[in-house]
């Protein structure tokens, strides 16, 4: 993740400041490969791009009883309920993007991966407060037998 944010942050001129926060036990977690990319480049696509603010990524992992919480907050745009919960029942939305329409399908393919990964149906959550307050999106995994990943 941090090699990407690195690519990024070249691309962006330095704009976008980075912070990582483990608590917990946690010193590594497996997640399967392409599931945390997506989520960032939408942060930066969708929260980011065009702010006229200090454009912030936060990636926090934790522990929460027999799971692993992995959230990725922006500081950038916010969402609305109505483009939560469209995202949230896989229904694909029409965006913008360099000037060209596009269907959203990054997280829906994102959380269907990590439905079948993990065989549960809870594993992605999505909040704002609102259009200039930013977006949390969180991946919840089962602990592997109960406990943290070393």
């Amino acid at each position: 993740m941090e090699t990407y944010l690195h690519i990024i942050n070249v691309r962006f001129s330095g704009e976008i400041h980075y912070m990582k926060t483990v608590t917990g036990s946690i010193d590594r977690i497996a997640i399967p490969g392409v599931i945390l990319q997506p989520i960032v480049e939408n942060a930066i696509n969708h929260g980011l791009r065009d702010v006229k603010w200090e454009k912030h990524i936060e990636l926090t992992t934790r522990e929460e009883g027999d799971q692993i919480r992995v959230t990725i907050f922006d500081n950038g745009k916010g969402m609305t309920q109505p483009e939560i919960e469209a995202i949230l029942q896989g229904e694909p939305m029409l965006i913008e993007m360099e000037g060209q329409p596009h269907r959203g399908t990054g997280l829906k393919n994102v959380i269907e991966r990590l439905r079948i990964y993990y065989g549960v149906q809870d594993v992605f959550e999505i909040t704002s407060e609102g259009p200039g307050k930013g977006t949390s999106v969180s991946i919840i995994l089962p602990k592997p037998n109960g406990h943290a990943l070393r």
